[in-house]
């Protein structure tokens, strides 16, 4: 399939540096809808523009309407030192990792302000250095993902062990049993990666953490490629809190590579070197189930505890509502349970605040005036801090 737009070479200026990236909007984007962003990261040595070869999400861009991002790292930086080549920092915490995330986040703004993005559909993918790296952000902060999909990759122990998630996080790990270089064991390689927690373990600490049925329901994948030398079985944990699940896609004899049924670009380094190390599978396509994942799986927000009684009532999720939503730029803000210093304030996708105002009824009538289409951000404060955050839409 023949991609339908060309990709956009650009940067940010992020702490004291132009960060690149490579941008792929399909034509079929229209500014009027709000549609999905995949932030889609390499490896250790690769960039932005060979890892959108290698796991090539714009032929489902081109009709399923999303945006894909592909950011590069640093040169001689994170895990290969002072190696010429991009590698991402991946500690827990420490300045350049912190900057490292921080320069992803920045992207993600930076695109939240040009396009019209979907911001309960964001998603983390990424291959090697850059699956570790989307599990820092579901570990750390994770206000921004709604799921993330991780490729050949594991957990460094430092961010396990520090793992605090703030939601139910749906996470799908693709490995192969026979990876050189992410070991399935979680053993140190001898290309040099650290040690870090065997795949199971980590699917095993998701599972449990959001809650899902611990027995899964396993779907042997055809193999319908016998010369990749490599078997699939696909574990599926369904009914975690907020709908989240965990899945497992096991490459039985597969390689350090990102599994796909159809011949991509992008497999050596900007050093000609391998990307893939072992077999590739080629019994399915890792991008298409990343993508049949990531759209059941919006950003849910985790179920406000119900309150015990009228006197220590806050306003919570259950109890405010914004209708109608979207609207002409005239709407209501319904607020069961008023409390003292009761707020709102709307903010537009630059992060400047265009509007705030004091709440003392339940029902307060909004009228924005001048207002060309687009989203704002809404977040309702009192006393005990925000009590809700949300969008509204402005057509």
């Amino acid at each position: 399939m023949a991609q339908t737009a060309t990709p956009i070479n650009d940067s940010i200026f992020h702490d004291g540096v132009y960060r690149k990236y490579v941008l792929y909007v399909p034509a079929i984007y229209n500014p009027a809808d709000s549609v999905p962003l995949i932030l889609n990261i390499h490896g250790g040595s690769g960039d932005g523009y060979q890892h959108m070869q290698f796991g090539d999400f714009r032929p489902i861009a081109d009709t399923a309407n999303f945006i894909v991002v592909h950011p590069t790292a640093m040169m001689g930086a994170g895990l290969l030192g002072s190696a010429p080549a991009p590698s991402w920092n991946l500690n827990a915490n420490d300045s350049a990792s912190n900057s490292d995330r921080a320069f992803l986040y920045n992207l993600i703004d930076t695109l939240r302000a040009q396009y019209n993005i979907d911001t309960n559909r964001i998603y983390s993918a990424g291959f090697s250095q850059g699956g570790v790296m989307g599990y820092s952000f579901a570990c750390l902060n994770n206000t921004r993902f709604a799921a993330i999909a991780s490729v050949s990759a594991g957990m460094f122990p430092d961010v396990y062990n520090i793992c605090s998630p703030t939601r139910p996080t749906p996470v799908i790990e693709i490995h192969g049993t026979s990876d050189p270089i992410s070991n399935y064991d979680g053993a140190a390689s001898a290309f040099g990666t650290p040690p870090s927690k065997p795949v199971d373990t980590v699917i095993i600490f998701w599972v449990n953490y959001n809650n899902c049925n611990p027995t899964p329901t396993i779907i042997n994948i055809p193999n319908a490629v016998t010369s990749d030398n490599s078997t699939v079985e696909h574990y599926i944990y369904s009914g975690g809190d907020s709908s989240s699940s965990v899945e497992l896609i096991k490459v039985i004899g597969g390689g350090h590579s990102w599994p796909s049924d159809v011949a991509t670009g992008g497999t050596t380094n900007m050093n000609n070197s391998p990307m893939q190390v072992g077999n590739r599978n080629m019994d399915f396509n890792a991008c298409k189930e990343i993508w049949r994942f990531f759209c059941r799986h919006p950003f849910i927000e985790y179920p406000a505890v119900p309150p015990t009684g009228v006197a220590n009532q806050t306003p919570g999720d259950n109890l405010i509502s914004v209708y109608p939503n979207p609207s002409n730029g005239s709407f209501v803000l319904s607020v069961e349970l008023v409390e003292p210093d009761t707020r709102v304030q709307l903010i537009n996708l630059l992060g400047e605040t265009i509007f705030q105002k004091s709440i003392t009824e339940s029902h307060t009538p909004i009228s924005l005036e001048k207002l060309t289409s687009g989203v704002l951000l809404y977040t309702v404060i009192n006393n005990h801090g925000v009590v809700k955050s949300g969008k509204i839409i402005i057509r």
